[in-house]
């Protein structure tokens, strides 16, 4: 009979290697049971087309920390709100805040109200808005085109503006449903985020891992970059609910860009940024009309092109106060030294308004020229 002597050493090494093994069967066996694909390229391109039909308005608010500490305030993040309503309905709100500054409070916030062919695009804390006509044949205005949030769900409510095109390229469902882009599904579904997803891969280009069962929910895709065919972003939705019947919204967005132009392969595989995006609050299908509707405050400012300026509404003396109280927030020492200046911004607009409101805005309106002919900054 063949005896072994197994040392303590050789015991462990033994048993290891018995767990490798174990480990690798088990892998392997959960290769073997991924469900086959049991939806063809048409079939899955009408799945995407009947996701976006049955959205017909869709409102959500979102925050990103994606900011260094060593640069920013703490806590510094971006706050976004994005409603849409077909045919042609937006609002978009674009501001920042800190764990020291109340978003509602920054003086850069923008917001912008589209119905039609008509943008909209306020500054809500200095009362100043512009007005003006865009070609929705061509997509929305300025960098609206480039809001992020419905670039990475994919769906896109609105019948008479064109959808966003990143890099030029078919990329929203409404579009992809009819691109002759060659395609063709993987022969076996894959786990994402604990849900196994047919995956459908357009042209080389373009990778869509398509939660089947959930009515076409979109839960990862990577893009790869034009100039190199090096993966470029990759988005990963995760978090979801179902925010009305049968219609799952993620709750959380990672957004992560690689550095495709690096000249290594080890390079290309680095990223280069990597923002998680949490959402707030979710209202599908039943986004009401009022919140596309502009209403200008009390004292209102109308920007026009050439820079010069009118009061669109009366009032506006309470701006002052408001706008003191938000200095005194922040710097609560300021409170009496600027009880003089109140008396007298307050003297002048009881005195004559419409003098009293535009000179005390004046500096304002200067300082945000350049920036309030563009649309909101969304976030990338």
């Amino acid at each position: 009979m063949l005896r072994i002597h197994l040392t303590t050493h050789s015991a462990f090494n033994y048993a290891a290697a018995l767990l490798c093994a174990s480990l690798a069967l088990h892998t392997h066996a959960t290769c073997i049971g991924a469900p086959k694909a049991t939806l063809s390229v048409d079939q899955l391109a009408q799945t995407l087309l009947d996701s976006q039909k049955r959205i017909t308005s869709l409102a959500v608010t979102y925050r990103s920390y994606d900011y260094d500490p060593a640069i920013y305030p703490k806590g510094f993040y971006s706050h976004r709100t994005c409603a849409a309503k077909q045919p042609d309905s937006v609002f978009h709100v674009s501001a920042h805040g800190s764990s020291a500054l109340l978003w509602e409070h920054d003086f850069s916030q923008q917001r912008a109200y589209i119905n039609g062919s008509h943008l909209v695009n306020e500054f809500p804390v200095n009362r100043i808005f512009i007005s003006k006509t865009f070609d929705p044949s061509k997509g929305l205005p300025g960098t609206l085109s480039q809001e992020f949030f419905f670039i990475a769900i994919g769906i896109w409510p609105l019948q008479n503006i064109a959808p966003p095109r990143p890099d030029k390229r078919p990329f929203m469902f409404s579009e992809i449903a009819f691109s002759d882009t060659p395609s063709n599904v993987r022969s076996e579904q894959e786990l994402v985020n604990d849900r196994w997803c047919h995956v459908l891969e357009r042209g080389g280009f373009d990778c869509l891992w398509i939660d089947s069962e959930r009515h076409g929910t979109l839960v990862a895709r990577e893009t790869c970059s034009r100039l190199n065919g090096a993966l470029a972003q990759r988005i990963e939705l995760g978090d979801f609910k179902e925010a009305a019947n049968g219609i799952w919204m993620p709750y959380s967005i990672r957004n992560i860009h690689f550095d495709f132009l690096s000249s290594s392969d080890s390079g290309r595989q680095r990223q280069v940024k990597n923002a998680l995006l949490q959402l707030v609050s979710v209202s599908v299908n039943d986004v009401p009309d009022s919140v596309f509707t502009f209403e200008p405050s009390p004292g209102s400012l109308h920007v026009r092109d050439d820079g010069t300026f009118s009061q669109q509404t009366a009032g506006g003396v309470d701006h002052i106060d408001r706008l003191g109280l938000i200095i005194a927030t922040y710097h609560p020492n300021t409170r009496n030294r600027l009880s003089l200046t109140f008396c007298l911004f307050l003297f002048v607009g009881l005195t004559s308004p419409l003098i009293g409101a535009c000179e005390l805005l004046r500096h304002l309106t200067v300082a945000s020229r350049k920036t309030a002919t563009e649309s909101p900054t969304a976030l990338k």
